[in-house]
């Protein structure tokens, strides 16, 4: 009897559990862990309507898809003209590997969660991405991530012959959790393989017109390949006994490196500077580093205060060429956060390897009132370039300015908004951004004298009345930006519906259409062989008609969501291809399509 009883008992508890979970709107607790992070990782919640891609039907056709339009299409190399203008100017702004890092999430549920994401689109386009998270006993939490972007013109032979991008992240996170010990162990590695091969020749083609088809290259055999690696190990021991306030000792301890190679074989004639090896090139770089920080942080109440001492030491490697160097840095942060006021502050000043550079970091979100929230952003810092920016010795291009008196580039940055409304939102702010002794790849080598000054108001805007929306955003650069390649102005919007379909209205959509429009400007142009965009004499200037127009269909049945989208639509009625980097021309029309489907059993 006291067994049934029991089976009873336990039978109810269980079912009210099942219910309590998905009958609300939680799954218990998720971590937001932001790594080499100044302060504790804090519990939020993972709602119910958590979908891969975001919990926003009506973004679904842009989830894990850039908007670039050149043949760097899987999220690999970027345009500065669509990247805020807080990351203008600073010390990786010309490198186009500098691609999206997709990493995991602490994921903390009652039972273990899968996530997944997959499209394909024409010209051989693929994206997968796969999350797992799962409870091992009361202490240990596993989360893993596996993300991979295909285009493989190869295979379909669309447009220019023998290009092809291949990318992968494996993320794999583990936390352990006791009474007064946190551990964090984090791990990070993407393989890349892309061919670019110089882009078009010319003179064999007329790359401005369309159709693009079967594009003649300069280079048909030409590869390069990206390693990067981070593995970081995050220890947090609780020395207080009060719960309300506490005294952690944190320590961090970091493995990272990266690793650049490109080959490719010279059958179009010789370069123009160094050439080690006509036949069988081989241009590497590699840069790996190992971190360890230890500090103090203070719980008190609203507030979190950390301060502590990092030292990095690396050694980089280029050829015959290897230097290392030991950086000291203090690092400070502090943290105020109550219902209204949201205020960060962090401070890195290196006091070793290069005496002289900081970096400091301010935001601030302050609500005035159910309608009004405003905040500022402000970012100052003083850097020196990079090894590889200093001496590299490759076979196409060879520099050393290891003799030259370089002074260090100063960036400041400030950022004002003004936000009105909650599910009605008009957004303005102003951002201004100076650089000094910018540094720039100009022709064959860099240039160290660079100045930006740019001042960018913008107007945002999210509105929506019943099943119909309407986002856009419109933003101006005032000032000297010759070297960033910018336009005037760039206005984007999109239009859609979104609504339920059926009486049950079990089936949800999400339909519409987006635009952009550039402001004609001077175009990039492309170095494969240290994968950097530089200014370069003779570049074209694209023309005034910058116009790219996209369709989609997003439809969500329970956890199962699917799409369908056209992009480049413009390019159907347009006489001629434009260029953001030079001998790319701009992608023509292509079709995708895709599904996401969470799971949590």
């Amino acid at each position: 009897m006291a067994n049934k009883t029991r089976h009873t008992i336990q039978l109810f508890l269980s079912c009210t559990f099942f219910v309590a979970i998905f009958s609300g709107n939680t799954l218990r607790g998720q971590y937001n862990f932001v790594e080499r992070s100044a302060f504790t990782p804090k519990i939020d919640t993972l709602f119910i309507d958590h979908r891969s891609g975001g919990a926003k039907i009506d973004s679904l056709d842009k989830a894990y898809y850039d908007l670039f339009p050149t043949l760097f299409n899987t999220g690999r190399g970027y345009l500065p003209q669509f990247l805020s203008l807080a990351n203008w100017g600073n010390h990786r702004h010309f490198l186009a590997d500098e691609r999206s890092v997709y990493r995991a999430d602490y994921h903390y549920t009652a039972l273990p969660y899968t996530g997944f994401f997959y499209s394909f689109g024409s010209g051989g386009e693929q994206v997968l991405d796969l999350r797992y998270t799962q409870n091992i006993g009361k202490n240990f939490n596993l989360s893993f991530r596996y993300h991979r972007t295909v285009a493989d013109p190869i295979q379909t032979a669309f447009l220019m012959r023998n290009i092809e991008t291949k990318s992968n992240d494996v993320s794999f996170k583990l936390h352990y959790n006791k009474r007064r010990v946190n551990s964090f162990l984090s791990t990070y590695y993407s393989f890349d393989n892309y061919r670019e091969n110089f882009g078009t020749d010319a003179s064999q083609a007329q790359i401005n017109t369309f159709p693009l088809e079967q594009l003649p290259v300069r280079n048909p055999i030409a590869a390069a390949r990206v390693r990067r690696l981070q593995i970081n190990l995050r220890n947090e021991y609780d020395l207080s006994r009060d719960s309300s306030q506490s005294l952690l000792l944190v320590s961090n301890l970091g493995l990272h490196n990266f690793q650049r190679r490109y080959k490719d074989s010279v059958d179009f004639g010789s370069f123009d500077s160094w050439i080690y090896d006509s036949m069988n090139t081989h241009d590497l770089w590699e840069e790996p580093h190992l971190l360890a920080e230890n500090g103090f942080q203070m719980n008190l109440n609203k507030w979190q205060v950390y301060g502590g001492f990092l030292f990095d030491y690396f050694t980089y490697f280029n050829k015959e060429i290897r230097a290392s160097r030991l950086d000291g840095v203090i690092h400070g942060a502090a943290q105020l956060k109550t219902s209204k006021i949201h205020w960060q502050q962090d401070l890195r000043f290196f006091v070793l390897g290069t005496p002289g550079e900081y970096n400091l970091k301010s935001k601030l979100e302050f609500l005035v009132n159910e309608k009004w929230m405003l905040g500022y952003d402000v970012l100052h810092e003083r850097f020196f370039p990079e090894f590889f920016q200093w001496h590299f010795r490759g076979n196409h291009i060879a520099y050393d300015y290891s003799s030259t008196t370089i002074s260090p580039s100063i960036r400041t940055y400030l950022d004002g908004s003004a936000t009105y409304g909650k599910k009605r939102q008009l957004k303005f702010s102003v951002a201004y951004l100076n650089v000094n002794n910018l540094y720039y790849f100009e022709n064959q080598g860099w240039n160290f004298t660079g100045k930006q000054n740019v001042l960018s108001p913008a107007l945002s805007w999210k509105l929506k009345r019943g099943p119909f929306g309407w986002n856009g955003k419109a933003q101006y650069f005032l000032g000297e930006k010759e070297l960033f390649f910018s336009p005037d102005y760039f206005v984007s919007t999109r239009l859609f519906l979104d609504g339920a379909l059926f009486k049950a209205k079990r089936l949800k959509v999400a339909t519409g259409i987006e635009a952009q429009y550039l402001s004609g400007h001077q175009t990039l142009a492309y170095l494969p062989e240290l994968g950097v965009f530089g200014q370069f004499s003779g570049v074209a200037t694209l023309p005034q008609q910058n116009l790219i127009i996209n369709a989609f269909v997003n439809l969500q049945m329970d956890r199962f969501r699917f799409f369908l989208a056209a992009n480049r639509i413009n390019t159907l009625f347009e006489p001629e291809a434009g260029n953001f980097v030079e001998s790319y021309p701009l992608r023509p029309f292509f079709i995708r399509a895709g599904i996401t489907w969470d799971f949590v059993n």
